[in-house]
């Protein structure tokens, strides 16, 4: 059952897995602020990354967290660590030679093992899962963008841009790995805006995608933040996801929280269970003067950092394609516009 609420927004009954869609979830400020009384959710705090001088212990699991690099990875210094993650928007539009160039990035760092999800920037591919609204990629790339880029992967004759990465890199999308003895779960998703790679509409369609993650998760990494915590704007606004929010505060409740997409909220956050992580490269302009953040974790008993596997996870064929067919963003379909003008 759904009805209006005192802000004009839809509300609606839909639980899953124990998580009710937010009456607000549109506006992802007064959502925030309702949740913050009615669950009385610990206060996140900003703390400090580790030092690249501190050494790594054999008890420890050293995560090194990037996101948001936009093919400026020539310019950033990586600290050694076990595990390198990043969180998405490792290129512009997801051209192949921008995701080449990450690919040998990659292939660089000495890391025992590398972790890494899209974001909605990588827009090859979005639309090689079926997840892109071509309208965007006719907008960025041209009438002709598609047609360049299915000609580029047929030269390089692959048929998605992932198989360009290094082969011993674990790609993650609504998917889970074991590495270091540590459960991980990765997802591209964030909520719609203006049809760019992997957007889900805020509510029970997102809410679809977060129910994938296992509630024994130890590091959750996806593109967007949770709403409150690295995910404020210039102008103050927060745009996070509140189903995220809820998700990993009420049922998942992971060690870390590894994410990115807005460039303004990067830090090390803590609630006193979970350690979050806006590991933006960029700042705001695009200029990667952000350090990597480093986390330790324990090593799970029983576990050596050798160990690595990956399982199977929720089909993109699973997520509704209803948004893909909306004309018009979500910010003219109820939402609050003021929370949404917010630069990609």
């Amino acid at each position: 059952m759904a009805s209006a609420g005192p802000s004009g927004h839809q509300q609606t009954d839909c639980i899953s897995h124990g998580i009710r869609v937010h009456p607000e979830t549109r506006c992802p400020d007064r959502a925030f602020s309702m949740l913050s009384v009615e669950k009385e959710f610990k206060k996140t705090k900003k703390i400090k990354s580790i030092g690249p001088g501190v050494p790594i212990t054999s008890d420890n699991v050293r995560i090194v967290c990037i996101s948001d690099t936009h093919s400026r990875t020539n310019r950033l210094d990586v600290p050694a660590g076990d595990v390198l993650i990043h969180a998405g928007d490792f290129t512009f539009h997801g051209g192949m030679g921008e995701v080449q160039a990450f690919a040998n990035f990659l292939a660089t760092q000495p890391h025992k093992h590398k972790v890494v999800i899209a974001g909605n920037h990588e827009l090859s591919f979005g639309y090689c899962d079926g997840f892109c609204d071509i309208r965007t990629f006719k907008r960025l790339l041209g009438s002709t963008g598609v047609d360049s880029m299915k000609q580029k992967m047929q030269e390089l004759n692959i048929n998605h841009p992932r198989e360009l990465l290094p082969k011993d890199v674990v790609y993650l999308n609504n998917s889970a790995a074991t590495v270091c003895g540590l459960k991980m779960w990765g997802s591209p998703w964030s909520p719609y805006f203006h049809g760019w790679a992997y957007n889900a509409q805020r509510g029970k369609e997102i809410l679809k995608i977060w129910d994938g993650i296992p509630s024994n998760t130890d590091v959750v990494i996806t593109h967007t933040p949770p709403v409150g915590v690295g995910d404020q704007i210039s102008s103050g606004d927060r745009v996070g996801c509140v189903e995220l929010y809820t998700t990993l505060k009420e049922r998942v409740r992971p060690q870390l929280h590894v994410f990115g997409h807005i460039h303004e909220g990067y830090g090390l956050y803590t609630d006193g269970t979970t350690l979050y992580a806006n590991a933006s490269t960029c700042n705001i302009n695009y200029k990667p003067i952000n350090n990597p953040i480093c986390i330790d974790l324990p090593l799970p008993e029983g576990f050596s950092k050798e160990d690595v596997r990956v399982e199977a996870g929720m089909s993109n064929h699973e997520v509704s394609r209803e948004f893909l067919q909306q004309q018009s963003n979500v910010s003219q379909s109820g939402g609050c516009a003021g929370c949404f003008q917010w630069r990609l």
